[in-house]
């Protein structure tokens, strides 16, 4: 029987090996088949293209007398091409300032394809006469060879005596040395160099000609037209228009829409965007001064993992009391880390997770959902990375020496993160937190699509902010308002409730250690004469007074602890 099976084995093998020389034959006349339709039609794709490029040429003859014409236009709206790279979300990176100051002789730009269009394209900047460079026009052509590719030619600037370093340009006399560039404008269009160029570099020219040149009013009137948006939803809400307060009114619509809002991202970049950082920096230095709020983008947390948390969280606040129990605080932390909810004669309604720095030992994580601890620690880690730079810029916008506020504030022990559940509104009551200031340095929240967050003005106006799941929302506390003597204010906010709509956030509170004694500092007072408004106090007593305000609420609202409590004037 043995031997019968090895038979057969050796027959089956045979047979497999028929089989195969029969299917290698039909494949290999298969693929032959299939190469010649795949011949067809590349003759065909190229029979198109030579079409389309006949089509291109003829109505490339067609728009040249429509650009000459918009470019006359173009010609007397002042700085019409400096505000059109500045507000391109590509092209706005390349202009240093000393950039910016020369664009504002440019005059007009022009992008010409060659006569053969498939052979290349040429980009002209045409200037006044400046006190910069001798030429006037700047031309820089890209040519595509047969070999694949590309020479590129561009205009040699004569620069004028003492200008062109600010630009990246190193004019030493001695020796051949290429000049050393940095990024800008002016170091991209003297690039002339065949090599394998960095991918921004090698994509400007064609933005430039796709993007910005076939429609540049849209990037010119880029600000003017959210504007318009903006008021258009104003109105749709059914805002009133009384003449007699219209301004008032516009004012309003503005901060309807939105808190003034940063982009964090120069902060992220190893590039140096110096003029990114300082537009972040003077958006946040007026907010903190008009509002104590702003929001910010391009943050550095993870915005998946801030939708990973929010939906962990929810799952966590959807068990049961009791599995949401056996996350409950230690007895004897200075705070309580883990489940906890208002109590039951408190105004606020609502429920939280709040959690010290991961490895603190005071924190108590749930066992449920699965991954939900790592998911608040990497997120805990992420906010501490933010905080530190916003703290940084806070800094840099009070004028206080470098580094002053972080030394000042090294202690990250006390930092907390909270996340919370607000109960849908009933008929008698919507207040999920009512009105406060905080008692911290810098809080960050992100909120659900529900919302709820409203934020109070000088003139005792309630304004929503609006959700967005890509955006921090940002705000200066008590400690930030006294140290900078009222320079910086602690604003007022609260959260409201929807009805039949629950509300999910998150809050990371950047703190100052304990011990910390906190006061005016001498740059806003005794150093310029003039009197601190606050005495100082530890921060953890102001803390404890704090606290005590939501474990037992005052029956009047005169007798709740606030800043106000350290106040001289009192």
């Amino acid at each position: 029987m043995v031997a019968d099976k090895g038979k057969k084995a050796k027959l089956s093998e045979k047979g497999e090996d028929d089989n195969s020389e029969v299917i290698d034959e039909k494949l290999v006349i298969s693929i032959e088949k299939l190469q010649e339709i795949q011949d067809e039609l590349e003759k065909i794709n190229e029979e198109a293209s030579d079409k389309v490029l006949e089509v291109e040429q003829k109505y490339n003859e067609v728009r040249k007398p429509v650009y000459d014409k918009r470019n006359e236009i173009i010609k007397s709206i002042p700085d019409f091409w400096l505000t059109a790279f500045l507000s391109h979300p590509a092209l706005c990176e390349l202009l240093t300032e000393e950039d910016q100051k020369i664009f504002k002789h440019l005059t007009s730009l022009e992008v010409e394809d060659f006569k053969d269009v498939k052979s290349g394209y040429s980009i002209t900047f045409n200037f006044n006469t400046n006190p910069y460079f001798e030429e006037t026009k700047l031309t820089k052509t890209f040519t595509f060879l047969d070999e694949g590719t590309r020479k590129v030619n561009a205009t040699s600037i004569k620069w004028k005596e003492g200008m062109g370093i600010p630009n990246g340009f190193n004019h030493d006399k001695k020796g051949n040395k290429r000049p050393q560039v940095e990024e800008s404008f002016f170091s991209w269009f003297s690039d002339t160099e065949q090599k394998d160029i960095d991918d921004f570099h090698d994509e400007v020219a064609e933005i430039i000609k796709e993007d910005l040149w076939p429609n540049p009013l849209s990037y010119f009137n880029n600000e003017a037209d959210e504007d318009e948006l903006e008021e258009e939803e104003s109105n749709e809400e059914g805002k009133e228009d009384d003449d007699s307060e219209e301004d008032d009114d516009d004012q309003d619509d503005e901060n309807d829409a939105g808190i003034p809002t940063a982009d964090l991202s120069p902060f992220f970049s190893e590039e140096g965007d110096e003029g990114g950082k300082k537009k972040a920096i003077e958006i946040i230095g007026k907010a903190c001064s008009d509002l104590g709020f702003f929001q910010v983008v391009n943050h550095g947390v993870p915005v998946e993992l801030m939708a990973k948390a929010l939906g962990r969280s929810k799952e966590f606040f959807g068990y049961p009391l009791d599995r949401k129990l056996e996350a409950s605080p230690q007895p004897g932390a200075p705070l309580p880390a883990g489940y906890g909810r208002q109590p039951p004669h408190s105004p606020d309604k609502n429920e939280f997770f709040l959690m010290f720095p991961p490895d603190s030992t005071f924190n108590v994580f749930p066992s449920n959902p699965q991954g939900f601890s790592c998911v608040l620690k990497e997120l805990f880690s992420s906010f501490v990375k933010t905080a530190s730079i916003v703290e940084s810029i806070i800094n840099d916008c009070l004028g206080l020496p470098p580094n002053f506020l972080s030394e000042y504030n090294s202690d990250r022990k006390w930092d907390l993160m909270s996340t919370f559940r607000y109960p849908c509104a009933s008929e008698v009551e919507n207040i999920g937190v009512r009105e406060h200031k905080d008692v911290n340095c810098i809080t960050f929240v992100f909120q659900d699509e529900v919302g709820g967050l409203e934020l109070k003005t000088d003139v005792d106006q309630w304004i929503p902010i609006t959700p967005d799941q890509t955006t921090l929302v940002v705000n200066v506390g008590d400690v930030v308002q006294v140290l900078s003597n009222d320079r910086y204010k602690s604003a007022s906010h609260r959260v409201v409730r929807q009805a039949g709509r629950e509300r999910h956030s998150f809050a990371f509170f950047y703190n100052i250690g304990g011990d910390k004694w906190v006061e005016p500092l001498p740059h806003f007072s005794t150093d310029i004469d003039e009197a601190p408004k606050y005495r100082g106090f530890l921060y953890k007593d102001y803390l404890q007074l704090r606290l005590r305000n939501k474990t037992h609420p005052p029956s009047r609202p005169q007798d709740i602890i606030n800043i106000s409590y350290y106040s001289t004037s009192t």
